[in-house]
């Protein structure tokens, strides 16, 4: 035998090793590499040494490739194709059809070649950076490099100039219609537009308007926010008029929301925020460390990277997999109109987008550095798995199950027998933080187990999408053995580790451990939370602790079973509201929304519930309730022993249930425990989250937060109001406002003023659905200092008015402050005789009262009758001996029968806010 020559020895080896691997004995292999070449064969795992052959370039070539190979017969069985390391850029997403199948016996398998790292990345590298004035970074990008919203420097994701810096403005106050500064034209405005405070805007008051355009306001409503362009400023009203609309309207839930504004240069003012101006030249301000001849400068590419267009009627993308690849920089862009979604980002695409897809399965995959979701099974998907995939540093969420709208899709369009196991979500929200880790929407049969999800703004996992009863697709999901942590940080409210909807008949909630949801401020952060209409779910062997608002959150529902559960209270609470359960219901719904058996209830510092009169609509038996400093429990205001007087609790026990190491949160129970009398089941919360190898189970460790320190509350608020400039029918400025439309009414009005010409005008009618309607409110956010409201006020015969200061929250929702009622001809006070008011006549109010360091528990009213005299009332008690603050002034028409009543001259002025 004649050995070749030291020369061509290289080359015969690599031959022979590519031949070997090629004819891989279970079915043909294909090779991509960055230095492939898509007019190659693909058949060699390099190049050959005459580079006339070897690896395919791209993931696109190698689909082709495969294609054509199938399309002749030539691939009959499984297919496999490796991806040699190195990062494959894509500057659109590539598209699988159900020509790209494979078959039950001939999968095709997209793989990570063994022991490399591809890349499937949208990213654009930016070089030639300079310093420039101000210690800034600058660079002109070159002609045709585009538009993008996102930058990433050394993989970190820098901030778009924006400000304030940390934390929000808070919008002064929204009107309802008038003249639009971007048309001129008169009519609605609380659906695009707010009222802004001088100091917040100044800086925008100096743009452009093609520059003003491009000033992004991202606004914080309750659960979601939206995100708009500017289209014009008023600078007389300081009204802010938006691009696009938020239906639900400004201030619907919450008066002075919260926003900051974004991309415009003179907010580029801090380390790690960056500004492109409109020619193309990129400035950035580098971080502490940060190097300019070393740093990497990446832009994002396309939002989706990866497609799977299947057809309904038989023709799925099938059979494929991806193993072992990552999938990064893919960005967003807001469109003109801006954006905004009811729920959980659900208008927001993904990375990777499937419909009709049929055995596809995703596995050891990652998912970094997008604007949008990870991967989302949307339409008609069936039998695909998503196992062990990293996802991290998300514009929105992880994973998508299922269509959210408001239909009920066709039986062929809907997603189901979808499994998500053993991946870790982490770092969501970034740029939507309404977005959730996992969300099924209109989808069933699905397994959502050993998932470990945290660091996201709002919900773990949200499962269902109807508000209301009736059938849906969403039923018998599994969701088990997750493991939900270190959610919330304040930014939105209404939120749970898991967060249910609608009818889930045979839907389990179980063995799921979640932990560390926290904040300051907003209100609703629960542990696990049944919402709107949630029916027939059962939730057992969880573990709630360190939840700020509650272990567990009903907002109304049917038939649930809430069992074998360990609910722990978050020992830093600080809500007002029952600090393990919380309960809401609407008051017509009469049947059973849950059953609580066999529960461990612990440490609430007493205050165990916080529900509304239930009746029979919840029902306790065989729990087992202790409070380790030795506070009374207090069960919605009842004695243990006589809460079991009413019927209630049958066979539960209030004893220490005798963890391992509660200290330790080592919540396992000694053999020796009282509830295993009470036939509690014991389970390990250590099996929750992910498993394998120790370098997985470890990247899923490790997750902290500094202590929470807080953000700045919304500023005090002062105003004015005679009516003058509110327009005749408008409702009053600056207040929030709840009329039904069944005969009542807020309106300005010409027909009686104190002063002036115009008024305030409150209709009343009898029959409404809320005897407190219809009303409307101030927010002012006194905290300290002396307050006054003073007002002119006409009441008719029969008129009610029920005229209170209250702090949000409190116990059980609000705590009060001043409060005047005023009912047949009369003024009614607390401990004091009812002083007669003359119907049809203006007479004068002055409320005063101190908070903080300026307060002392009372208030003291002068009132100034039509003939002039003036009637005083000193050291009158507040309602409530906790409020220290005043967060809501309203005016509450709390009769039912038809009457009017008038206002006019209403103002709020503040020692501190006046200082300021």
């Amino acid at each position: 035998m004649c050995l070749p020559t030291r020369r061509w020895l290289p080359l015969v080896l690599v031959l022979l090793w590519g031949a070997a691997v090629s004819a891989a004995p279970d079915g043909a292999t294909f090779y991509v590499a960055p230095n492939g070449n898509d007019r190659w064969s693909g058949r060699l795992a390099r190049p050959n040494a005459a580079k006339t052959d070897g690896p395919l370039a791209s993931l696109a070539g190698a689909r082709n490739a495969v294609r054509r190979a199938r399309t002749a017969g030539r691939l009959p069985g499984p297919v496999t194709i490796l991806l040699r390391g190195g990062v494959y850029r894509l500057g659109s997403a590539v598209t699988f059809t159900p020509a790209d199948s494979g078959t039950p016996a001939g999968p095709v398998t997209y793989a990570a070649y063994p022991g490399e790292k591809p890349i499937l990345s949208g990213e654009r590298h930016i070089r030639g950076f300079r310093r420039a004035a101000n210690g800034l970074w600058q660079v002109r990008l070159p002609a045709g490099f585009g538009r993008f919203e996102q930058l990433y420097v050394n993989g970190r994701r820098a901030v778009r100039a924006r400000t304030p810096n940390r934390g929000y403005f808070y919008m002064a106050g929204i009107l309802p219609s008038g003249v639009d500064p971007a048309t001129g034209q008169r009519g609605t405005l609380d659906d695009h537009a707010f009222l802004a405070r001088p100091r917040d805007i100044a800086p925008l008051l100096a743009l452009p308007p093609a520059r003003l355009r491009e000033v992004v306001v991202n606004a914080y409503h309750s659960w979601e926010i939206s995100r708009h362009h500017v289209a014009a400023i008023d600078r007389d009203r300081h009204l802010v008029s938006l691009t696009g609309s938020y239906p639900p309207k400004f201030g619907h839930y919450v008066e002075h929301e919260r926003y900051f504004l974004e991309n415009y240069r003179a907010a580029l003012d801090a380390p790690g925020e960056w500004y492109l101006e409109p020619d193309g030249t990129l400035l950035y301000h580098p971080q502490p460390g940060e190097r300019l001849e070393t740093a990497v400068v990446v832009a994002p590419g396309p939002s989706t990277l990866l497609r799977l267009v299947g057809e309904p009627e038989g023709r799925p993308v099938a059979h494929l997999s991806f193993r072992g690849l990552s999938f990064r920089y893919a960005g967003y862009r807001l469109p003109p109109e801006g954006q905004w979604s009811p729920q959980a980002a659900c208008n927001l695409g993904a990375v990777i987008e499937a419909d009709y897809a049929r055995g596809v399965t995703f596995r050891d995959c990652a998912i970094e550095h997008t604007g949008t979701y990870g991967i989302w099974l949307r339409d008609g998907c069936r039998d695909c798995v998503i196992e062990r995939c990293f996802f991290g540093d998300l514009g929105a969420g992880g994973v998508r199950l299922g269509q959210t709208v408001n239909e009920i899709p066709a039986p062929a369009a809907v997603t189901s027998h979808i499994r998500v196991d053993n991946c870790i979500i982490r770092g969501g929200g970034r740029l939507w933080p309404d977005a959730v880790g996992i969300l099924i929407g209109h989808s069933g049969d699905n397994q959502v187990t050993h998932n470990d999800i945290s660091l996201l703004a709002y919900t773990g996992i949200s499962v269902g999408w109807r508000w209301g009863y009736g059938e849906v697709p969403s039923k018998r999901n599994i969701i088990s053995f997750n493991r939900i942590h270190h959610l919330g940080w304040d930014v939105l409210a209404d939120m749970g580790g898991i967060y249910t909807l609608g009818e889930a008949p045979g839907t389990v909630l179980a063995n799921n451990v979640i932990h560390d949801i926290d904040g300051d401020g907003t209100s609703g952060m629960h542990g696990l939370y049944n919402d709107n209409s949630t029916a027939f779910m059962r939730l057992e062997n969880n573990l709630v602790y360190n939840v700020r608002d509650g272990a567990y959150q009903i907002g109304s529902g049917k038939d649930n079973l809430v069992r074998n559960n360990i609910f722990i209270a978050d020992p830093r609470n600080h809500s007002v509201h029952g600090q393990l359960l919380f309960c809401m219901y609407y008051p017509e719904e009469t049947h059973v929304a849950a059953t609580f058996e066999r529960n461990i209830l612990y440490g609430s510092g007493g205050r165990l519930l916080s529900v509304p009169d239930f009746g029979e609509r919840l029902q306790f038996r065989h729990n087992l309730y202790w409070e380790p400093s030795g506070a009374p429990l207090d069960f919605a205001g009842q004695t243990f022993e006589a809460w079991q007087q009413l019927g209630r609790d049958a066979g539960s026990l209030v004893a220490d249930p005798l963890f391992v190491d509660p200290a330790r949160h080592d919540y396992r129970l000694r053999p020796e425990s009282p509830a295993l009398r009470l036939g509690f089941v014991p389970f390990d919360p250590r099996q929750a989250g992910v498993y394998g190898d120790r370098a997985w189970v470890a990247r899923a460790g490790g997750v902290s937060l500094p202590p929470w320190q807080g953000l700045p509350g919304p500023p005090p608020v002062t105003f004015s109001f005679d009516f003058e400039d509110v327009p005749v029918g408008e409702k009053p400025p600056y207040a929030g406002s709840m009329v039904e439309g069944a005969g009542d009414a807020l309106a300005v009005t010409e027909e009686t003023a104190a002063g002036g010409k115009r008024s305030l005008k409150v209709t009343d009618v009898p029959g409404l659905k809320h005897s407190f309607n219809p009303h409307f409110w101030y927010t002012p956010n006194h905290r300290e200092g002396v307050s006054t409201l003073s007002l002119d006020l006409r009441l008719e015969e029969g008129a009610e008015l029920d005229l209170e200061w209250r702090q949000y929250p409190g116990h059980p929702y609000y705590f009060v402050g001043p409060r005047a009622l005023f009912r047949d001809g009369k003024l009614f006070l607390a401990d004091e005789p009812a002083l007669a008011i003359p119907p049809g006549e203006w007479f004068h109010l002055e409320i005063v009262a101190g908070f903080g360091p300026d307060g002392d528990g009372t208030w003291r009213l002068a009132v100034t009758l039509p003939d002039g005299t003036t009637r005083r009332f000193e050291a009158l008690r507040f309602g409530s001996r906790e409020t220290n603050s005043v967060t809501w002034i309203g005016f509450i028409s709390s009769g039912d029968q038809a009457c009017t009543y008038y206002l006019d001259n209403i103002r709020l002025t503040n020692t501190k806010a006046e200082a300021q």
